[in-house]
């Protein structure tokens, strides 16, 4: 009897883990569904965006704009770089700093 209920409790297991790793990627709350947008269509729309407009050339070269930015400037500023970002996720994008924040967030809601 404890094999079955093993063999049953490890087929559960499996099958629900299963369940989640090839389940859909989206969760609809009470079967609404609401699709992309993008310039009064759909994600076809968004898709020929990006193909019009997107430069290859400069994406096939990143290792090389990578490293062209940080020959050009120095240690210290890099350093100094480094510290600025660090203050302005702090200020804005920590949990603390994003509820300190809050009220600029509507403020900029309520202008668009």
């Amino acid at each position: 009897m404890k094999k079955i209920l093993f063999l049953l409790i490890v087929f559960f297991i499996s099958t629900s883990s299963y369940s989640q790793i090839v389940g859909e990627d989206e969760v609809y709350l009470s079967g609404d569904l609401i699709d992309a947008r993008f310039q009064d269509g759909g994600i076809e729309n968004f898709h020929n965006y990006v193909i019009q407009n997107f430069d290859i050339k400069t994406v096939e070269k990143a290792g090389q704009i990578l490293l062209d930015f940080h020959n050009s400037i120095s240690p210290k500023k890099f350093l100094q770089l480094q510290k600025d970002n660090r203050s302005l996720w702090e200020k804005y994008f920590s949990r603390a700093g994003f509820y300190q924040n809050l009220d600029q967030y509507f403020t900029l809601i309520k202008e668009v």
